[in-house]
Order: structure tokens, then C-alpha cells, then sequence
């Protein structure tokens, strides 16, 4: 499965859709479309919605941030606090994959404090903030952690709200590669399916808390570079990506509170 993306077209423009703002009502900038506005046009069953957000500076939302979407179309990150019966929930969308893994940014870092415009997806295939424990056909749930998911195998944590209409179809990918001790370059990859930035990595000579930065190149050719170096020499090893995860939304929305 490849994450929704939006063809170059004329409601949404290129491929790359940055949150615009401080957005200042009277003297510009302006938002880019009216607060609430929905378009329908991605693959992958894909539906975004426009909506406000309030950043700090120096904050930094990835691709796949869980939001929750009020009746005002103010979306917050999601925690099992501020996630409210009814809100509708999404995911941070700053750009698709549709062949090459190096054509979205996946992260975007707000560098002044203030109300932004951006696109939340709340249907197709997205990528999904969630903790390591999620595991496939178990409830997708919020957790304390702002902008981040569960589906714990035990099932739903005391607290926590469920997200109805959000579906995991995997734990966790696997890939092999070739380590470089002391070199944060992963070379020979085996796959890119279900790899993408910010995941988290773990596997032999991998560093602890190593995450994905980008990959990039080209098919049969790929090369990962990671945000820590390797701490061993190796070939073909056995890599583990987990944190954000290929998920299916379907009109996602907050249903019931655990």
C-alpha cells in the first residue's frame, strides 16, 4: 500500500502543501481556502479537509500527526484529553507517495508562533502516528502522547477514546540492508514498501532511538540515512520500522470514551 497523494491539479496545486501562516486576517497572509472546505480529489480514496491550527514556535508536525477537527474546524494534536465524542479525526498531510519515497517532505517545523492554515486527511490510505504496540485488527485509539494512536493488543486503555472508522493493516515493516559502522547511510535496501521518514528502526548495529530521516535514490538503488550512525558493520541485516504506520481512515471520527 502506497499513502493517498494528490495529482497536480487546479484545487490544490503542487504536490507540496505547507500549512500557510501566521495567517493574519486583516494585512495577509490570508488563509488559502475557507476553514472547513473539503476536496475529494486524491487517489487511494483520499478526502482532506482545510482547517486552522494554532503552533508554538519551533514546533514540528510530521506526516501522519493525529489530529482531532472541531466544530469550528480547529484541529488540535490529539491526546485522550482534548479528544472530545464526536470530534472527526485525521492525520497531518503535507504531500502523498506515488512512486519514488523522496517525493514529500513528510515534516514540516513552524517557525513562528501564531494560526496556520493546513490540510488534514480524513479518509484513504495515510500514514498514522501510532505506539510500537499497535498490532492489526485491534480499535485504534488515542493515547497521552499529543498527535499519536494506539490499538494495544489488550485492547483499549482505561482513558483513552476510540477512533472509529481508523484501520491498521500492519504492526510494523520489515526491510534488509547493509550497515556501515560509525555511517548513518543504510545501502542495498531490500524494499521501500511501508517505509517511510520518522519511522523508528531497530535491528543489529542499529543505534538506540534511531529514526529515519529520508531515503533516497532511486528504484534498486535506495539508500536510508537515519539520525544516528550505525554501531556495527553489516550485511543484510534485518531492519524493523515502526512509529508511523500505513493506516485506512474512513470518515475517522471519536466515538467512545474508554
Amino acid at each position: 500500500m502506497t499513502i493517498s497523494y494528490f495529482p497536480i491539479g487546479d484545487k490544490i496545486g503542487p504536490r507540496i502543501y505547507t500549512p500557510v501562516g501566521p495567517v493574519d486576517t486583516v494585512n495577509g497572509p490570508f488563509y488559502e481556502y475557507r476553514v472547513g472546505s473539503v476536496i475529494a480529489e486524491g487517489d487511494g480514496g483520499a478526502e482532506f479537509v482545510y482547517v486552522k491550527f494554532t503552533a508554538t514556535a519551533g514546533q514540528v508536525l510530521n506526516q501522519g500527526d493525529l489530529l482531532v477537527i472541531d466544530n469550528n474546524f480547529t484541529a488540535l494534536k490529539a491526546t485522550s484529553t482534548n479528544a472530545l465524542l464526536g470530534m472527526k479525526a485525521g492525520t497531518f498531510f503535507v504531500g502523498g507517495r506515488f512512486g519514488g519515497p523522496q517525493s514529500a517532505p513528510f515534516s514540516f517545523t513552524f517557525k513562528t508562533a501564531g494560526d496556520y492554515g493546513l490540510w488534514v486527511q480524513t479518509d484513504g490510505t495515510s500514514l498514522l502516528n501510532v505506539a510500537s504496540t499497535g498490532v492489526v485488527q485491534k480499535t485504534v485509539t488515542t493515547t497521552a502522547t499529543a498527535g499519536q494512536a494506539d490499538a494495544p493488543t489488550g485492547g483499549p486503555a482505561v482513558g483513552t477514546k476510540t477512533l472509529f472508522g481508523a484501520f491498521l493493516p500492519a504492526a510494523s515493516y520489515t526491510f534488509t540492508a547493509d550497515t556501515t559502522n560509525t555511517s548513518k547511510v543504510l545501502k542495498n535496501i531490500s524494499t521501500v514498501t511501508g517505509i517511510y521518514p520518522n519511522q523508528a528502526v531497530s535491528g543489529t548495529g542499529i543505534a538506540a532511538n534511531s529514526t529515519i530521516v529520508s531515503i533516497d535514490g532511486n528504484p534498486g538503488a535506495y539508500t536510508i540515512t537515519l539520525n544516528n550512525a550505525a554501531t556495527a558493520t553489516g550485511s543484510t541485516i534485518t531492519i524493523t520500522a515502526t512509529g508511523y504506520l500505513e493506516a485506512y481512515l474512513n470518515d475517522a471520527f471519536v466515538s467512545a470514551a474508554n
